[in-house]
Order: C-alpha cells, then sequence, then structure tokens
C-alpha cells in the first residue's frame, strides 16, 4: 500500500509489506519494513524537509535505511 501527507503538518503512516509514503514539505513519514512472514524488522521516521527527503517522492526502508521507493 501507499500513503499520501498532502495537508499541511499532516503524517502519512506506511505499515504493510512493501508499503511506501510521501508527502509535502513539513509532514512526517512513518516507515516500517517488514519480513516474509510480516514480522516488523525496522521503523522509522523523518520529516519532510525538501532536501534530503524530497516533498511528493515516494519513501520505503530498504535494509533499515530510508530510500525512495
Amino acid at each position: 500500500g501507499a500513503a499520501t501527507a498532502s495537508g499541511e503538518k499532516s503524517v502519512a503512516l506506511a505499515s504493510g509489506y512493501g508499503g511506501r509514503a510521501r508527502g509535502k514539505v513539513g509532514t512526517a513519514l512513518f516507515l516500517t519494513e517488514r519480513s516474509d512472514d510480516w514480522t516488523i524488522i525496522a521503523a522509522e521516521a523523518v520529516i519532510v524537509d525538501g532536501a534530503k527527503i524530497k516533498a511528493d517522492v515516494f519513501y520505503r526502508l530498504r535494509d533499515g535505511k530510508v530510500v525512495e521507493a
């Protein structure tokens, strides 16, 4: 699945297997990474700043790191 934080000061949560999230500058993205049996193996929260985490770009966790999806 995918989640989008489109409003000011919003939050997008990607908690499913292969989930991804995106948002506007100033929003928060909460990401989880799951194993094949759906066990959560990593979790991370980031703020979309427009530089390191770009606006309107989907992100996910891969090997515990935030990457563009």
